[in-house]
């Protein structure tokens, strides 16, 4: 009881001193603005990344259809033929034929569990004809789990094929699942969803950004990037002292030197130190010494400002999760 009148506590503290800090303005600080701002900026790209790219990949058909599967659990058996990854095609075909006429074997009439003691290299369930047991649907890119959970009790499927081999598998039972309702469930199945299609969503991620560039003429002037590689051309990575002060020293005439091109924009010597000025530096130092290097935090900065801009095109700043995270930023 004592630790939750501690937490009550805290919690009371906080709200009196954020109604305080309002009561005397202080939601107007330059301080407060340049942190909100930071925090406005992250939030406006989260939207746009969610409009443009993960829901155009994750339909609200995917999120109700793992919803809809979620809710049971299937019981089955399989026949697994195992494939190695040094085998030449000729030998996965030979090995997918074996398969198929355990297919068509079964089509016949005979038992699943005889031909899995007979066939089957899945040593822990050869034995018992092939019984794997219970199956949840936690996963949508699993071709076994898609196909058991596709079909009803006393079905048995053609041969899958995965990464380890065949495996021809066997619904014994379908099972109901107690669950939360889907307006509960949805984001966290949207997560799971995320993490599955982490690879795709990040190529569509690098192809809008490329489009953006080549419809844009982003462009870089190789000589200015040689030039301020060249002057700071370091062995070590870079600590802040070190890198402010070695840019301090930059030749006059470097600052309006332009670094890179587009068609409403550029990006001068000088904007890439006042972004320099305002990093964050890591404990092991930041190693701003080659052209790839440079180049790499140019686009970047370029990139969270083009993004930001079409953001706000898209009036995503009014989106109510914009708008509350701003709201419990400020």
């Amino acid at each position: 009881m004592q630790d939750y009148r501690n937490s009550l506590e805290q919690l009371i503290n906080q709200e009196v001193k954020v109604a305080a800090a309002y009561g005397l303005g202080l939601e107007q600080d330059s301080s407060v603005e340049v942190r909100v701002s930071t925090d406005k900026q992250r939030m406006l790209l989260e939207a746009l990344y969610k409009k443009e790219i993960i829901d155009p990949v994750i339909t609200e058909k995917d999120i109700r259809d793992f919803y809809t599967r979620s809710g049971k659990e299937v019981l089955i058996r399989t026949i697994f033929l195992k494939t190695q990854p040094q085998m030449k095609p000729v030998q996965i075909d030979s090995i997918r034929a074996v398969a198929e006429g355990i297919y068509k074997r079964l089509q016949k009439g005979e038992l699943f569990t005889d031909l899995a003691r007979s066939y089957s290299q899945d040593e822990t369930t050869a034995m018992n004809g092939g019984m794997v047991g219970s199956l949840d649907y936690s996963k949508s890119n699993d071709p076994i789990r898609n196909a058991a959970f596709s079909m009803s009790s006393g079905e048995f499927s053609k041969p899958i094929q995965t990464d380890l081999g065949f495996n021809i598998i066997k619904v014994e039972e379908v099972r109901s699942k107690e669950r939360k309702p889907l307006d509960e469930e949805r984001e966290r199945i949207k997560d799971l969803l995320r993490r599955e299609k982490g690879a795709l969503l990040s190529e569509r991620s690098k192809e809008y950004w490329e489009k953006w560039k080549n419809k844009s003429g982003f462009n870089w002037d190789e000589k200015t990037v040689d030039t301020l590689a060249a002057f700071l051309k370091n062995p070590k990575p870079f600590f802040r002292k070190g890198l402010l002060d070695r840019l301090d020293s930059i030749p006059k005439d470097y600052p309006p030197m332009v670094l890179v091109r587009y068609s409403d924009g550029q990006m001068k010597v000088s904007d890439f130190i006042a972004r320099v000025k305002t990093m964050s530096f890591s404990f092991m130092g930041i190693p701003m010494y080659n052209k790839e290097t440079l180049k790499h935090y140019a686009e970047r900065w370029i990139m969270t400002g083009v993004l930001e801009k079409q953001a706000l095109s898209k009036r995503l700043d009014r989106d109510p999760k914009v708008q509350e995270g701003l709201k419990q930023a400020r």
